[in-house]
């Protein structure tokens, strides 16, 4: 009998272990794709300015205003504390994605794998913090060389001891299309010539 309960008390002290993971990590579904993941008592939101409206959307799609090159790109991250706890010293990393490059921002950049990083010294319970990080699209030059669209993610993340939270935002960059050439204005004189030389010689 003893042994019974001994085994109830174990499963039940599993289940509730489990039960408290399950609840620490959560992924929430982005509108129009993607997610919003967080462990524990931190939350981060991330979203890129329309280059078109100037407002901020978690994503960007080809069927949405497009960048083109050297064209200014502004993300925005949003580090919440959501506990009833104090957090210190939050460490918080952006990666920027191909194509882009880095112009301003808090923190310090690594230019090898193309990643911000700085620290939040404090954030009380409920607080949040917004942070404006500024890039910019390559020069037509450093696009793929085929002509298209092509979409490219940023990706942010938060980090306090066994607390974390990550996201990401999409934009979409254009290459322009070469124009097809113009026939000057001689190829259409002499087009013409040509037209009166016929017309001469039938009637003649």
């Amino acid at each position: 009998m003893k042994n019974k309960i001994l085994l109830i008390i174990l499963l039940a002290g599993l289940i509730l272990t489990l039960s408290n993971k399950a609840v620490l990590a959560r992924c929430e579904q982005q509108y129009g794709g993607g997610e919003t993941c967080y462990e524990g008592e931190l939350r981060l939101d991330k979203v890129v300015k329309n280059p078109s409206t100037g407002t901020y959307v978690d994503n960007l799609f080809s069927s949405d205003p497009n960048f083109s090159a050297d064209q200014e790109v502004w993300f925005k991250l949003n580090i919440k504390n959501t506990g009833s706890d104090d957090l210190d010293n939050v460490e918080v990393k952006d990666k920027f994605p191909s194509y882009v490059l880095f112009v301003s921002g808090p923190g310090n950049w690594n230019d090898s794998d193309k990643t911000l990083a700085w620290t939040i010294d404090h954030l009380s319970p409920g607080e949040s913090k917004d942070y404006e990080i500024k890039g910019q699209i390559v020069n037509e030059g450093s696009l793929p060389t085929d002509s298209g669209t092509y979409c490219v993610t940023n990706y942010g993340e938060a980090k306090k001891d066994n607390k974390s939270a990550s996201d990401t935002s999409q934009l979409c960059i254009t290459k322009k299309v070469l124009g097809m050439a113009v026939l000057p204005p001689t190829g259409a004189n002499l087009y013409l010539i040509i037209l009166l030389l016929i017309s001469f010689f039938s009637f003649g």
